[in-house]
């Protein structure tokens, strides 16, 4: 049936194949070809619609045996005739000649040393000899040699003998050799040659081919001929009409007489784009050429030469900066500055009056905007800096490097530009070990970003807009307890162990306990630190002498009470701008004044942090991260539950009685896996819009220790991806689940999932800023969820209670997906990489040195 079929199998075999030039099959025939040359030089004597036929043959069979070969073996016969000389002595040369007794054979050398004595042959023919102190002259003999040998020779059939098969592939290259002949002799296009027109001729088609190998300009020109896109007209049609080549234009858009010409060719008046034969379009003119812009060009020539004083600005920029931090150094040079700054403005001022430079569009760049100018006016008469704010957000986050080292990283982020900057670095085995947990050494960095964030500039002020981090980083970076407390588990709220996990108590808008804000955090401030004033050295040195480190105290604490100065037993010495390291106190010079923490043992803050004392930074400044707070939380706990609950299930567990459990979980987990491959494969051929390949990440490998826990131990964005999967299961095998002995508990989880699948779709079609319709359709999601999922017997865990916070939050911060840690985390993955890349001894200065190439390696890849 397909032997007989107009297409044939070669069309059928590779129906869906791309056959294309660059496609893979393509590419896969090109490394073969280097193994054989001759059919090589078939291939390229080929129009492109033959050779897209040639590629569906190979495809096919992966082999050139539907071609032809012959092996020829050729007889070489070489003639070589060498000239070589050689320097004789007088005697030597007579007994060459016939020797020194005969008369002749004298004279006969005499005769040829005159020859090479002559002045024109002296310098090549005669050499003195320093060895055997006699002059030597040049014997020339001429030498014949002959040499046979028998090379091997691989031929393809394209040299056609009398009359090739008709079909074949000699027939094939016969015809393209004689059309690309055809062409450059008529001045047409070989696509637009047919075999009629060729044998309509006198040479025919066989005389064309002879042609080809003594006519260069029909060898195939790079860009293709354009034949594989010209439709083959049908058997016993009209011969289509031969378009002539095209005439070479001047450069600029075509006249009148052009564009009547394409439309009397049947172009339809186009004159830019593809016609109908596959001709690429017209090219504009260039901008600045013949015919051009002469204003760009005259604008490019003045910017390279306003280039050098440029230069001369950045230069002298430098200058008067370095001279006011050091006026006494640049004394000298005061005079010179200020008399450049004055002709510089005259001369930014000529620019700006002169018409040339304005025609050249070079002087609107020194004009000052007559808008602006009054109001910098009033900033400077009202006395108020003219400054550039510049939103950032700042992320915290404790990264893993190695498997027994780990690092704390702080970046900041410019909201504008997404460009991300690396502040500090601090390794865990370098943090302090007095019984702070590392608090002694993240202080110092922490002052001394609040003091450059501080800092006054001349025009430059930046803005803290969000802090993302995790639930500990945040309580670690703030000196909060951690969610393990019974009195203070959330950070957010004075709700206590006990009720942490309660449901159904929360609204979008209302909390059964009060927040904890910012004037709550300040007046706990105020009750829990207290700032001793110390008089004298010797008031100092008995405070000394009651300090000891006591790691349940978390520092350095006090063994007893200090009654002149009203201090008390555990009180704990707490670092400090005026005392960043608690072990100077004795090194300090008196007066001066600390900070004690009085909060006891059961206190809510247990440090005072200098990244809340910025201004701007309140408790409302922390974004509640969605990747650790769902990803990794409720929806990790519902997907681990859900698929532990379809192993146990008939579904899939073996029918087989004398199996172990161990072994039947593996069996079912085999079936369950290959389902998830089925399902990944699906969304990947339906994914039509693109999404799943652009944000979808797969589970590379699923096991019964990532199913073990309470929750799944995979990556965020793969979680993300199982959600679905985990629905799709439970509503697959809804009819057997339901009547097993679980069926209430499928119903919950079924329910469950289609509740968070809402809930993330609500969350992704989302902007930034959502109203509170949006925001309390996200809380009946996840409520729904939770509910649901407890009544299934999912374990909750604390980040189920801060899901509501995070819920709440956003009727001010926003759309949760726009500032979660994604990206954040990227950066924390190649930080590690490099920092498992250097040494120990010098981890910070190399850490900080190849993160600097990076970033100018990718500025330059961005330049480009």
């Amino acid at each position: 049936m397909i032997q007989t079929s107009e297409l044939g199998p070669v069309h059928w075999a590779t129906q869906k194949t791309n056959l294309g030039a660059r496609g893979p099959a393509s590419q896969a025939m090109q490394r073969a070809l280097k193994h054989r040359p001759d059919v090589k030089e078939l291939y390229q004597v080929l129009l492109d619609s033959e050779k897209t036929a040639f590629r569906a043959a190979w495809t096919c069979s992966r082999d050139f045996a539907f071609t032809s070969s012959k092996r020829t073996t050729s007889n070489v016969f070489r003639k070589r005739k060498e000239d070589v000389g050689v320097f004789k002595t007088q005697l030597q040369l007579e007994a060459i000649l016939g020797g020194s007794h005969q008369p002749e054979a004298v004279m006969q050398a005499k005769n040829y040393m005159s020859m090479c004595l002559r002045n024109d042959l002296k310098e090549y023919c005669y050499m003195f000899n320093d060895w055997l102190k006699a002059p030597t002259y040049l014997w020339v003999e001429s030498l014949v040699s002959s040499m046979s040998e028998t090379t091997w020779k691989n031929e393809v059939t394209v040299e056609v003998q009398d009359e090739p098969i008709v079909g074949s592939w000699a027939y094939k290259a016969q015809f393209c050799k004689a059309a690309r002949c055809y062409a450059v002799e008529k001045g047409l296009y070989a696509k637009d040659v047919t075999r009629e027109m060729i044998e309509a001729t006198d040479l025919g088609v066989r005389g064309y081919a002879e042609l080809y190998a003594s006519t260069p300009a029909a060898l195939p020109q790079p860009g293709g001929d354009g034949s594989a896109s010209k439709t083959a007209p049908k058997p016993g049609g009209p011969i289509p009409t031969p378009s002539p080549a095209p005439a070479p234009k001047a450069k600029g858009k075509p006249g009148k007489t052009e564009k009547a010409t394409l439309e009397a060719m049947g172009g339809q008046g186009k004159v830019e784009g593809n016609d109908e034969t596959g001709q690429p379009e017209t090219k504009k003119p260039r901008k600045g050429g013949a015919g051009g812009n002469v204003t760009s060009k005259k604008e490019r020539e003045l910017k390279e030469f306003l280039a050098l004083e440029a230069q001369s600005d950045n230069c002298m920029t430098a200058i008067a900066a370095d001279m006011s931090a050091n006026p006494a150094a640049w004394s000298w040079a005061k005079d010179f500055v200020q008399q450049y700054k004055s002709l510089r403005t005259e001369i930014v001022q000529l620019y700006a009056d002169t018409e040339f430079f304005k025609e050249a569009k070079i002087g609107g760049a020194f004009t000052v905007d007559a808008e602006q100018e009054p109001e910098d006016a009033g900033y400077r008469e009202a006395g108020l800096p003219k400054e550039r704010i510049i939103p950032v957000a700042v992320y915290f986050d404790g990264v893993q490097y190695t498997k027994n080292e780990n690092f704390l990283g702080f970046y900041v982020t410019n909201l504008r530009t997404k460009r991300q900057q690396l502040v500090w670095l601090l390794r865990l085995s370098e943090l302090c070990s007095c019984g702070c947990r590392g608090w002694c050494s993240v202080f110092p960095l922490l002052d001394h970003f609040r003091r450059d964030m501080c800092a006054p500039h001349k025009d430059l002020r930046s803005c803290i807009i969000d802090y993302k981090a995790d639930w500990p980083a945040y309580i670690e970076l703030c000196g909060f307890r951690t969610w393990s407390h019974n009195k203070h588990p959330c950070p957010l709220c004075t709700v206590n162990q006990t009720n942490m996990r309660a449901l159904g108590t929360m609204t979008l808008h209302s909390c059964p306990h009060s927040l904890f804000d910012q004037t709550a955090y300040e007046e706990l401030l105020a009750a829990t630190f207290r700032e001793i004033f110390v008089p004298d050295e010797d008031t100092k040195l008995r405070i000394n002498a009651q300090l000891r480190y006591r790691r349940p105290g978390r520092g350095r604490c006090l063994k007893q009470n200090f009654p002149l100065l009203g201090l008390r037993k555990g009180w704990r010495l707490e670092p400090s701008s005026s005392l960043p390291d608690v072990d100077d106190f004795a090194k300090q010079r008196c007066p001066f004044s600390c900070v004690f923490y009085t909060g006891g043992k059961d206190g809510r803050v247990l440090h005072l942090s200098p990244f809340l004392q910025i201004p701007g930074v309140t408790m409302n400044t922390w974004c509640v991260d969605v990747l650790h707070t769902w990803h990794y939380g409720p929806m990790s706990t519902f997907i681990a539950h859900s698929l532990r609950h379809l192993l146990r299930s008939p579904v899939y567990r073996p029918s087989a009685s004398d199996l172990d459990k161990e072994e039947a979980d593996k069996l079912a987990l085999l079936t369950l896996r290959a389902e998830l491959w089925s399902y990944y494969k699906r969304r990947r051929e339906n994914d039509e819009d693109g999404m799943w390949r652009k944000k979808g990440t797969e589970v590379w490998n699923l096991s019964l220790t990532m199913l073990a826990g309470k929750y799944l131990k995979a990556k965020a964005a793969e979680t993300h991806g199982l959600l679905g999967f985990v629905v799709d299961r439970l509503e697959k095998h809804a009819h057997v689940l339901l009547s097993a002995e679980h069926a209430n508990t499928c119903d919950f989880l079924l329910r469950a999932g289609r509740a968070a699948m809402d809930f993330d779709a609500v969350m992704a079609n989302g902007p930034r800023a959502i109203d509170e319709r949006f925001c309390g359709m996200l809380f009946d999601h996840y409520n729904r969820f939770i509910c649901l999922c407890e009544r299934a017997g999912v374990a909750l865990l604390p980040k189920c209670h801060m899901m509501y916070h995070m819920i709440q939050r956003a009727v001010q911060k926003g759309n949760p997906r726009m500032y979660s840690t994604y990206i954040d985390e990227s950066l924390n993955g190649l930080i590690a990489q490099i920092c498992r890349s250097v040494h120990r001894r010098g981890w910070a200065l190399e850490v900080y040195r190849k993160l600097a190439m990076m970033e100018c390696f990718q500025q330059e890849a961005n330049d480009r």
